[in-house]
């Protein structure tokens, strides 16, 4: 029975967290930000526990597998927060911290290498060419200065935008972005592998 559970409260929670924006927008119509706050902060809790036990088991060899198990914590302190100052702007604020965040990763792994990206691609290629790693600092690169502008947005949403624009945004057009990078990151991948493995042969 758990191994069914699990699961399907995986895809739930992640449900949650893509649709966070949409749920505060219409849960602050009929709750207060403390409720809102307390009830967001539960679920994080156990999807907190969850993480933790999975990354428990298989001894994680680096931090880009905590990465996940960080979000929720900082979600978890949001919510917190928000419970204890039943203010409705840390709640908004979520979405500008968790681009922080990732930036700061981002940025980390690229001061003191491999990057996260490299981490990533070494799980499937560990033996990557020298020209493969100079490509993926590039893409690092422009994955924060992504990260950068994405909580620039998202801090103007909180204090110059309406909700439904703050909603919008966080909610759908800053994933619509992020899938757009990604898709024109792969194409250029599938280019920038076909050079490198030219020059190796």
């Amino acid at each position: 029975m758990r191994k069914i559970l699990t699961p399907l409260f995986t895809v739930l929670m992640l449900l949650l967290i893509l649709c966070y924006p949409f749920a505060i927008y219409f849960g602050i119509q009929h709750f207060s930000p403390r409720y809102l706050a307390l009830v967001i902060a539960f679920i994080f809790v156990i999807r907190f526990v969850l993480l933790k036990r999975s990354v428990s088991k298989t001894q994680p060899s680096n931090s880009t597998e905590l990465i996940p198990m960080i979000i929720m914590g900082v979600g978890l302190a949001v919510c917190i927060v928000g419970v204890i100052s039943n203010s409705l702007l840390m709640i908004k604020l979520y979405p500008v911290l968790i681009s922080v965040l990732m930036l700061g990763v981002f940025g980390y792994s690229l001061l003191y290498p491999p990057t996260v990206i490299e981490r990533l691609a070494r799980l499937t290629e560990p033996n990557l060419p020298a020209d493969a790693v100079i490509y993926i600092r590039k893409v690092t690169v422009v994955w924060c200065i992504f990260f950068t502008l994405n909580a620039l947005i998202a801090l103007w949403t909180v204090f110059f935008a309406s909700m439904a624009v703050w909603t919008f945004y966080n909610g759908l057009l800053s994933y619509l972005l992020m899938g757009l990078l990604f898709a024109v990151e792969f194409v250029v991948r599938f280019f920038v592998k076909k050079r490198i493995d030219h020059n190796i042969k």
